[in-house]
């Protein structure tokens, strides 16, 4: 009585298949990249932490000196902050977060797979996608990992060399245009 089939879930060979798969799969990039800028550690995005509060026009305070401690290492010119941050690592590890979806559509739809039109697009915005989480990962680490392609589990990706990463951003945002509508001016809001 036990043995009953799973409702509402699609095995894996399965389910990368059809331009609505690829759509579906899309959908959950652009969930995760909208996360980036979602509460992650605190009531305030790490996102607005990690890139604003080392400004000198901001101070992160709160309620007590206890309030925020996080985001108050971060925006303390001493740089007393390392990856035991709560920011820091949130921001890292959605990064790659992002990266393994977007690997996920470009694997299952990308090269020989992507036969339609709907594929090609769908691939392109998550490479598009992929070399942003990047090119924010080069920003803030330097030479982290690049992460092409879905990882086995027992992977150990290296730090990557930080101008060869910055050449293949650029390629890889070059390359996916060939595959994006154009948008014909200010009003195209679906272009």
């Amino acid at each position: 009585l036990l043995n009953i089939p799973q409702k509402g879930v699609i095995a894996y060979e399965d389910f990368y298949q059809t331009d609505n798969d690829a759509e579906s799969a899309l959908v959950t990039v652009y969930h995760e990249f909208v996360g980036l800028y979602a509460k992650l550690t605190s009531n305030t995005p790490s996102y607005n932490i990690v890139f604003n509060a080392p400004g000198d026009e901001l101070y992160w305070g709160g309620s007590n000196k206890d309030d925020h401690t996080a985001a108050q290492e971060i925006n303390d010119f001493r740089a007393t902050y390392n990856s035991n941050n709560g920011h820091i690592t949130a921001w890292y590890k959605k990064c790659y977060s992002l990266i393994y979806k977007a690997n996920l559509v470009i694997d299952n739809f990308g090269g020989d797979l992507a036969d339609s039109q709907v594929k090609k697009r769908c691939v392109a915005e998550a490479r598009v996608i992929r070399a942003w989480a990047h090119l924010q990962l080069a920003i803030m680490f330097g030479t982290p990992p690049l992460v092409d392609h879905v990882l086995p589990g027992d992977a150990k990706p290296t730090n990557s060399d930080h101008q060869e990463l910055l050449n293949w951003i650029a390629d890889e945002l070059r390359d996916a245009a060939n595959d994006l509508p154009a948008r014909n001016g200010k009003t195209d809001k679906d272009g």
